[in-house]
C-alpha cells in the first residue's frame, strides 16, 4: 500500500510523499517503494492542461514510511517502530516513520483512534526517534456509511464517510487539544 501527500513511486508533485506497510504489515514493499521513489520516473498521468501525457519527475529524497498495521496486528509499538526505523537506516534512507492510527492499528473502529493516537504522541515525545507524525481519520460526524452502486445520493447522510470508519469532529477536537497539550 502507498499513502501520504501522493504516490511514494511518484505522482509528479513536489513534496513529501509516504510509503505504507502492505496489507499483511510488511514492510518491504514500501521501503522499496521509497527507494524507488528517489529516482527520476516517467509515468502516464495527466499535464497540468489536464491532458494526458507522459509526466517525468526527478526524485524525491524526502520520503518516508506510514505504519499501518496488517493481517498480522497492529505495528505501532516502539518495538516495531523501532525495527521499522533500523530497517529503512540500513537502506541508507530517511527514517522518518508516520503512525497510521487508523486502519489495521484501530481496527479499523474508530472508537480506537484516540487510544492509538495517544501511544504514538507518547512515541513522540520519549520513545523513538523515527515517529515523526500521526495519522488520522476524520469527518464531520463519526463511523460510515454504505454508497450503494448506483448511487441514490439524496439517501447519503451530510457529513459522514463513504470510505474508511472516521472519528466524528467533536472526537477530532478532544484529540488535538490533547496532542496540543502534550507537545505544544
Amino acid at each position: 500500500m502507498i499513502g501520504g501527500g501522493g504516490d511514494a513511486a511518484g505522482d509528479g508533485t513536489e513534496g513529501r510523499d509516504g510509503g505504507g506497510d502492505a496489507h499483511d504489515g510488511d514492510l518491504q514493499g514500501a521501503i522499496n517503494a521509497i527507494v524507488a521513489a528517489q529516482y527520476p520516473q516517467s509515468f502516464f498521468g495527466i499535464d497540468p492542461n489536464g491532458r494526458s501525457a507522459v509526466v517525468h519527475t526527478t526524485g524525491n529524497h524526502e520520503g518516508f514510511l506510514i505504519m499501518r498495521g496488517g493481517r498480522t496486528g497492529t505495528n505501532f509499538d516502539a518495538d516495531s517502530i523501532n525495527a521499522a526505523g533500523a530497517a529503512l537506516e540500513a537502506k541508507n534512507l530517511r527514517a522518518a516513520i508516520m503512525v497510521d492510527c487508523n486502519h489495521a492499528q484501530s481496527g479499523g473502529d474508530p472508537d480506537q483512534e484516540e487510544a492509538v493516537c495517544k501511544t504514538g504522541i507518547d512515541q513522540l515525545d520519549t520513545t523513538s526517534k523515527y515517529v515523526g507524525g500521526l495519522l488520522i481519520e476524520s469527518f464531520l460526524d463519526k463511523g460510515r456509511q454504505a454508497l450503494e452502486v448506483p448511487a441514490d445520493m439524496s439517501r447519503l447522510r451530510y457529513g459522514q464517510s463513504v470510505t474508511d470508519a472516521c472519528m466524528g469532529w467533536e472526537d477530532t477536537e478532544r484529540m488535538l487539544n490533547f496532542t496540543y497539550s502534550q507537545l505544544g
